[in-house]
């Protein structure tokens, strides 16, 4: 199956998503660069609200709905309330990957995107006007006596 635009740029999020939340192994759990910068008292959680606001720009960009747009600032903003809270917004961090779930929620999206737009072929396909195809008229009286004739 060849990858459209869309999914070259949901792929990239993707990647991004990894980076800042499941980079590293701690203990057997995955960690990014979203939880260690999260342990900067302050700064960390305010920086990493730069990639949340790029993915959701690429996510309007993309043609996602607001609904879902919306959805993804929640993460991100319960990502920066949370994170700013010394020790628990650090586990918090660990757990909750809101990069990774508004990547989840793109990917949704992109798959019902591509869904409508398959109906929509369908019905502009099914609404196109067909050829008709008539009969053959039926012969006339000249053709039926000059067949009779030239026996």
């Amino acid at each position: 199956m060849q990858k459209t635009d869309r999914d070259r740029r949901i792929a990239r999020l993707e990647k991004l998503a990894d980076q800042l939340d499941s980079r590293f192994s701690v203990f057997g759990i995955p960690v990014g660069w979203d939880a260690l910068l999260g342990l900067i008292p302050g700064v960390g959680a305010l920086i990493t609200t730069v990639p949340t606001a790029a993915m959701i720009v690429e996510g309007a960009r993309l043609g996602a709905r607001k609904r879902v747009l919306a959805r993804m600032a929640w993460n991100g903003g319960l990502d920066v309330a949370v994170g700013a809270i010394p020790i628990l917004g650090d586990a918090f961090d660990m757990f909750f990957k809101s990069h990774r779930r508004n990547v989840a929620l793109l990917r949704r999206e992109a798959d019902r995107m591509r869904s409508d737009e398959s109906v929509i072929l369908f019905e502009e396909f099914a609404a196109r006007p067909r050829p008709t195809v008539s009969p053959e008229p039926p012969p006339s009286e000249e053709a039926s006596t000059k067949k009779r004739s030239s026996i």
